[in-house]
Parts: structure tokens; sequence; C-alpha cells
């Protein structure tokens, strides 16, 4: 399973909607290694079925209307988990932990300070054209979590999303009733009041807790052995943030020494130098692109101590410089 997956139920859930759409699923692409005895399919059979239903007039609003029908049962053993979780705090727990076992493109943090807690979702790969549905699915998936959990307390959350307002924007209150929904956003998160972390969920039950965890460090332990070592130094920097990390940093943290780090990074192709810099560029180009940043703040992001040794490098990634890169991304923008 090198390639980033989703759980098939997911897929399924799309597979659904279409037919409640009028869509002749059976003529939709399928994905050649999706069998009954597999659990996961390839994102890209995902971003080829939405294309596929948008071709046949599936509403652009799609993501929400195939979230929100995602129930905690559809989750296998992270929804037994987080449905007999103690309460609020320990659910959303459940869901940093172990939301890998259900999809393997994504990453969720949970974090608390003194007066809001927030579910943050960041991809861990690219969603191309299909980044607002994969990013309305997920949300609007959460919030079924959030309810089931607290009920009517999940209305005082606020919701934020790191894209434009969409055309469809009215309908986000439908599907997901919240104190505000907030576009054009860092990130994508929750903001949840800190106070209700602690409220007992309605179906806590300790032991079913711990039968599931069991399952889930299992398939938690088979999803991490079968990824590339690549792709896990990728969720190293992109969930730290860490642009100056080293080859030493990245094998102690992979409890490996340097050289068979090294030796693995060369059956996939790949070195740790130029895969730390396919991070860097792809986190330019987003910060760019997506945040006011000035270009000094972009600089240290990136690890660099020098905006000039960033722009440097920028122009030879891309033979132009960070302003000018910017400038044409607000103009395209403008005349689209």
């Amino acid at each position: 399973m090198n390639d980033p997956s989703i759980s098939n139920c997911y897929y399924n859930h799309f597979l659904r909607y279409a037919e409640e759409q009028g869509v002749d699923v059976k003529a939709a692409p399928s994905p050649s290694d999706f069998g009954p005895g597999e659990s996961y399919t390839p994102f890209q059979a995902l971003e080829n079925l939405v294309g596929y239903l948008r071709q046949q007039g599936c509403p652009p609003s799609l993501g929400l209307g195939v979230g929100s029908e995602i129930k905690i049962s559809s989750h296998g053993s992270l929804g037994f988990a987080l449905s007999n979780s103690e309460n609020l705090d320990q659910c959303l727990s459940f869901i940093s932990d172990y939301y890998r076992t259900r999809a393997q493109i994504l990453d969720i943090s949970y974090e608390k300070n003194g007066t809001q807690a927030f579910v943050i979702v960041r991809p861990e790969v690219d969603w191309g054209e299909i980044e607002v549905v994969t990013y309305d699915t997920v949300m609007a998936l959460l919030y079924n979590i959030l309810s089931f959990a607290i009920g009517k307390k999940a209305e005082s959350c606020a919701i934020e999303y790191p894209y434009p307002e969409p055309a469809w924007s009215h309908l986000y209150q439908h599907h997901m009733p919240a104190a505000r929904h907030v576009f054009g956003c860092k990130k994508a998160r929750f903001a949840i009041p800190v106070e209700l972390t602690s409220m007992p969920c309605v179906a806590s039950d300790p032991a079913f807790v711990e039968v599931a965890t069991g399952q889930l460090d299992l398939q938690l332990s088979r999803v991490l052995q079968q990824q590339p070592v690549s792709t896990k130094i990728r969720s190293l920097v992109e969930k730290t943030q860490n642009y100056k990390f080293s080859l030493e940093d990245a094998a102690r943290r992979l409890l490996m020494s340097k050289s068979t780090l090294i030796r693995k990074l060369s059956v996939e192709g790949q070195t740790f130098r130029s895969l730390m810099e396919d991070l860097k560029k792809s986190q330019a180009c987003y910060l760019l692109r997506k945040t006011n940043y000035k270009l000094d703040a972009v600089s240290v992001a990136l690890g660099y101590d020098e905006v000039a040794n960033f722009n440097r490098a920028f122009k030879r990634w891309f033979n132009c410089t960070p302003g000018n890169f910017r400038k044409r991304g607000l103009n395209s923008l403008v005349g689209s």
C-alpha cells in the first residue's frame, strides 16, 4: 500500500451519493486494484471518480453531500473507539492518533490552549483538482463525529477553511450548523470551546475502548510499516513544519542509522537532499499563493537564515523571484 489511500468505505459513500443523484455508476471508472479482500483504494481512484461525477452533472458541493452521510459507524475500529470514548477529549485524541488507519492522505492533529481546542486538518499529498471536495468531505464527517460526541453543543464550534468562499457557501451551515464558517484561512480546523472537551460521551464504555484501541494499534502498525520511508519523512516535516530537518534528525526519529536511511531512500529513487528540496518548493508555493506572509517570514518558515539565500534557491527552482511568482498568482486570480 505505497500509494496514498483511503478506506474503501469512503469510496463507496461517493458511489452511493452518485446513485442517489441518478448517475450511472456502472460506467464510472473503477480502481484496478480495488478487490473484495482489500481495505483501501488509491486516492487517485477517488480523483478519477469525482472527475466523472462532475462530468455527469453532480454539483460542486458534492463533498458536503458525501461527508454529511458518513456516520461514526463508517469508521471501522476507529468508529468503535470514538462511539465508546469517555469524553470529547478522548474522542478527539483518538482521531488525531488513529485517523491514518482510515486514510493516508491527510494528518489530523488535536491541540488545546487555555480557552479553545483545535482539530487541524493538513493534506499529506497533493489533493489536486479535488482539493475542495476532499476538504468538504473531511470537515463534514468530522462534524458528524463532534455531533455524536456532544450533540447540539457542536454548533458552538467555529470552522475554518483554507480556500476562498465558494458559490455554495450557504450549504455549509445547513450541513454543519456552527457558530461561524470562515473561508480563506491559513489552515482547515475546528475551533472548539475548551470546556466542551470534558463533556462525557453518551455511550462511554472503557472495556470497549480497550478492545478497539488494541485493534487500532495493530492497524496503525501495519499502515506505518507499509509506508515508504520518503512518505514518513514528508509526514514528519509537514507535521512539525521544520524545514531545517537534517538527515540525522530523520534517522533518529525513524529509529534507523543514517546509512540505512540513505539506502532505503535510494531504493525509492530518492535522496534526502532532493526530498527536502521538494518539500521546500511545495511549501514556498503554498505560502506565496495562499498567505500574505512577507518574503522574510516565508524565508524563515522554510529554514533559511537569510532572505537572499531563499531568493537564490527560489530562482533556481522556478526561474523567477518569489516576488514575481506571487504577483503572477495574484494576477491569475484577478483574471479568473
